[in-house]
């Protein structure tokens, strides 16, 4: 298993196996799954993750860091900073569209 965060995207990614995706299923606005050509499901995407997961980078890294290294610290505050300009920029373009 391994988590990624994608802070250019804002994006959560838990994969469950390195089988190759076959297809997708969005169920929710910020839900996708993702499932093998066996139909078995192999990774969940959490979009928009820092508006629904408390701190989708240090989830992102705990869990790197307990299968090797500890995190790099500034690579956690980068991430921080990246998620805090995706909300600024979202809450900026919902004000104009108001």
């Amino acid at each position: 298993m391994h988590i990624k965060y994608h802070p250019d995207i804002d994006a959560l990614y838990i994969g469950l196996n390195e089988r190759v995706k076959s297809k997708t299923r969005q169920i929710t606005d910020s839900i996708v799954l993702d499932f093998d050509v066996d139909d078995k499901l192999i990774g969940i995407e959490i979009l928009a993750a820092s508006e629904s997961v408390a701190d989708p980078v240090a989830i992102a890294h705990e869990i790197l860091s307990e299968a090797s290294e500890r995190p790099d610290p500034e690579a956690i505050r980068a991430g921080r900073r990246a998620m805090a300009a995706a909300r600024k920029a979202k809450h900026s373009e919902k004000s104009k569209s108001s």
